[in-house]
């Protein structure tokens, strides 16, 4: 569906003021839309990838809370999002390590973008992010509505502790979403 998007971007209409497209295609973006759905097969047919769990979080940007978006489409939202890659650790430790490393705690990398869209008050700057997280499937419910609900949740990161990689700083939070 992304990579639909990306090639209607291509044919935005061009803005009268500039002279240019409004959107434009992007390779950068059209290449993740690929390597995206290519996660997912690979998961099928490789079951090692399943150490691998692609997730997202999400909090409204300072810029929707105030109301300074037109459309407030949180989908829109990017400063709001973050992006995490999380590692089921008990199958990726050596086994004298894996036997203490509890089944329901992974560690995360996630990335995030301040500064980005039309609205924003601040220059664009990179932040990553090395977080735990849970992994939600080990909840000891069964069943297919359970198995549904924990596939489901295991896509989001939940509020954990974690560092905060970001321009010239380190940080630690109790909380990072």
């Amino acid at each position: 569906m992304q990579l639909y998007v990306e090639v209607k971007d291509g044919f935005a209409p061009i803005e009268k003021s500039t002279g240019k497209p409004k959107w434009g295609f992007s390779p950068g973006d059209a290449i993740a839309d690929i390597l995206g759905a290519g996660y997912f097969v690979s998961r099928y047919y490789y079951p090692y990838m399943n150490n691998f769990q692609l997730r997202v979080s999400y909090f409204p940007s300072k810029a929707l809370r105030n109301g300074d978006k037109p459309d407030n489409n949180f989908s829109d939202d990017y400063e709001g999002q973050k992006l995490w890659l999380a590692f089921r650790m008990k199958n990726l430790l050596p086994k004298s390590i894996a036997e203490h490393w509890p089944s329901f705690l992974m560690l995360s990398v996630g990335y995030h973008v301040s500064g980005i869209g039309d609205y924003s008050t601040e220059e664009v700057k990179p932040h990553y992010y090395l977080t735990l997280d849970l992994d939600v499937e080990t909840i000891p419910l069964y069943g297919k509505f359970w198995s549904f609900i924990k596939n489901t949740l295991n896509y989001q990161h939940f509020p954990m502790p974690g560092i905060e990689f970001s321009e010239n700083k380190i940080s630690f939070g109790l909380f990072i979403y």
